[in-house]
């Protein structure tokens, strides 16, 4: 499961970053005794490997926590060559599971109008709409980035400050199109996430994801459908549908840390009018926010919603 971390136990190592465990082990003897793997591949095994799962720079990916990613890299299978699982996705992507969520509310969703402040009065929340219009609640969830969250909220206290404050993200640019040619050669070789190294107009190595989405969303149809994170300007223009920027959590040895501290801003007090949800409280990615919802249900209830199923 994604859910999994390592607890902060005191342990140094257990805070360590990749690019701190790579310092500190320049060389590594993967294949036995007498043959030693270089800390440049191992190195680069990690700014290789790992940034497509994050949308991370090669660069930023070496701050994140060591033993968290092995964590996370062990329980989907990723550290061998018969441990992956098979994957489940949705049929038509998050739009169809989105649209059955909210169906009973749908009515009630002011779409087109952000919020752009919120603010703590009379027990309750004040909630500002970019059209000026302003509402009260009694309860208001911010389901949104950490520092997101931290803007909207005009309020914040120097708890939420300092726990929301540990958490940055990155943009990246992705481009929905249909061009085969960034795709490994042999199509026996095309997998439902695929992964390229690239470099920037700096020549700085700039990691690339490919999905393959009619494989990922079961589309039927002849035409292939690819979603690229970066590398837009390896991609042939004629081929272009759409492109989407998008922003990332950028995960450290300091957010994790961090991590520990989320639950607890959801239970300060019964009374309390301001409450957080959103990916970060985990690994970063659309189950993780799902479950912090679910959490947070919990808190709101009073009583799990999935008893003795953790987050889920």
């Amino acid at each position: 499961s994604r859910f999994q971390l390592w607890p902060d136990t005191g342990n140094p190592r257990r805070r360590a970053s990749l690019g701190h465990r790579a310092d500190s082990a320049p060389l590594h003897r993967p294949y036995g005794r007498d043959r030693w793997c270089p800390k440049l591949l191992q190195t680069r095994s990690c700014t290789s490997q790992t940034p497509w799962v994050w949308s991370s720079s090669s660069e930023s990916i070496l701050d994140f926590p060591a033993l968290t990613l092995l964590r996370f890299f062990h329980n989907h299978g990723f550290l061998g060559l018969k441990t992956q699982h098979p994957w489940w996705t949705v049929t038509h992507g998050a739009r169809e599971y989105v649209d059955r969520l909210v169906r009973p509310f749908a009515d009630r969703i002011r779409q087109a109008c952000p919020a752009i402040a919120i603010r703590r009065e009379l027990g309750g929340a004040v909630v500002t709409a970019k059209d000026g219009q302003s509402v009260f609640f009694d309860k208001v969830i911010l389901a949104a980035h950490a520092n997101e969250s931290l803007i909207l909220l005009k309020d914040a206290d120097s708890q939420e400050e300092q726990v929301l404050g540990k958490f940055h993200y990155r943009s990246n640019l992705i481009t929905i199109h249909s061009d085969e040619t960034l795709m490994p050669r042999t199509k026996m070789a095309w997998a439902s996430w695929n992964y390229r190294m690239g470099e920037d107009s700096q020549g700085n190595p700039l990691p690339q994801t490919l999905y393959w989405m009619n494989r990922l969303q079961n589309l039927d149809c002849r035409q292939n459908y690819f979603v690229s994170v970066n590398g837009s300007s390896e991609i042939n223009p004629e081929t272009v549908h759409r492109r989407i920027e998008y922003t990332h959590p950028q995960f450290t040895v300091e957010a994790v840390r961090a991590q520990a501290q989320l639950p607890l801003l959801n239970r300060r007090s019964p009374n309390q009018a301001v409450y957080f949800a959103g990916s970060y409280f985990r690994y970063g990615f659309h189950e993780d926010a799902y479950g912090s919802a679910v959490d947070l249900a919990g808190v709101l209830l009073g009583k799990p919603i999935y008893p003795g199923l953790g987050w889920l």
